[in-house]
């Protein structure tokens, strides 16, 4: 049987700023890559390689220049691993969908950034033969507020990088909490700075639990600086908190991984979740979780993570003084982590991701 030709706009993959968005697309295309006999893979990217930066520009290349570049590829099936589709073009056509939180929250964006991502977005799914959801949390979604048949979605979990599967260089551990002025310990929150990530919400209930932990003890908040953060920024000097919060920025992977290792414990209470990326990336470094009650994220954490209510800043900072002192919670949820991380890996969401591509052709296929 002839291997096929799969498509995959990879705008994702550019800009030196990853997301999750951009992890899944990263790893998702290497892997797929190494599996030569069942598949070609056709890398389509915007001219020069260039991030898109604006709507008109995304608008501009998913809808005009990216369906020429399918059909002179020549694919049999094309893949959008950012939820948008073109809707023009004879090829088969898959999607991934990460999360509806747009949908369900259009107030987060405003203007044409709206119309696109919280209307325009969700019709092209429409055109998709088939959508891959990253958590049964966004499959339920998909049929909720898109009314899209449970036949026509499979659920394939993400993965966790090679980076955070082995130990940190210490020199490149003590670099980084040098730069942030860490000199004790100090608890973790790795989210894109925005509203449903709960920044308030973590700092506040940092703030609470500060009589329960030692002087020196920090919170290291990871993510690039926009206006939100910002906001933060004004937040933790309101609460004289300056001393005691790091803004650490973006951190590329292995700088990520390093912070990770000498982490306490991943702060993630977040107010909305398609999957949860950093709490398997936790897993793997062998880092406590806390974490909101969220349906995906109880999909993703199981019994290895401590859950809060994201709406309540007194339960996060009990919550973070509770497995901060005690050290036998935070040995057996770094266990149970560690078991559970072995469910979630990039080989596993390639093999079903070939399967899908398949399925939609009328053929299958068995993997080892």
């Amino acid at each position: 049987m002839s291997k096929i030709t799969v498509a995959i706009d990879c705008q994702a993959l550019l800009g030196n700023i990853q997301t999750g968005l951009g992890v899944y697309a990263l790893n998702l295309v290497e892997v797929l890559e190494n599996f030569r006999e069942s598949l070609k893979v056709v890398r389509l990217s915007p001219p020069g390689n260039k991030p898109l930066r604006t709507t008109p520009q995304r608008l501009l290349w998913e809808q005009t220049r990216l369906p020429w570049l399918i059909a002179r590829s020549d694919c049999d099936v094309f893949h959008s691993p950012a939820l948008s589709l073109p809707v023009i073009g004879s090829r088969k056509k898959v999607a991934t969908a990460h999360d509806l939180i747009i949908l369900k929250h259009p107030e987060m964006m405003t203007g044409l950034a709206r119309k696109y991502f919280a209307e325009f977005i969700p019709r092209t799914l429409q055109k998709a033969d088939h959508i891959i959801a990253n958590s049964e949390a966004t499959k339920k979604d998909l049929m909720r507020y898109l009314h899209i048949p449970a036949g026509k979605i499979t659920v394939i979990h993400l993965g966790v990088g090679k980076e955070f599967l082995k130990e940190s260089d210490r020199d490149l551990v003590n670099t980084l909490r040098r730069a942030n002025h860490i000199t004790g310990d100090y608890l973790l929150s790795v989210a894109s700075f925005e509203p449903r990530k709960n920044h308030t919400g973590i700092i506040r209930g940092f703030a609470k639990a500060l009589p329960d932990l030692p002087a020196e003890t920090k919170l290291a908040l990871v993510g690039r600086e926009n206006k939100y953060q910002r906001e933060m920024r004004a937040l933790v000097e309101e609460l004289q908190l300056t001393d005691r919060v790091a803004f650490c920025g973006y951190l590329g992977t292995k700088e990520l991984a390093a912070m990770y290792q000498a982490a306490v414990m991943l702060v993630f209470p977040s107010l909305e979740e398609g999957f949860g990326l950093p709490i398997i990336e936790a897993f793997a470094k062998g880092v406590p979780v806390l974490t909101s009650r969220l349906e995906a994220t109880e999909e993703v954490g199981g019994d290895a993570v401590k859950y809060v209510n994201p709406q309540r800043a007194d339960e996060i900072g009990q919550a973070i003084a509770e497995l901060y002192n005690d050290k036998e919670l935070r040995q057996s949820l770094i266990e149970k982590g560690k078991q559970r991380v072995q469910l979630f890996s990039w080989e596993n969401n390639a093999k079903e991701t070939i399967k899908v591509y398949y399925r939609v052709l009328g053929r299958t296929k068995d993997l080892k």
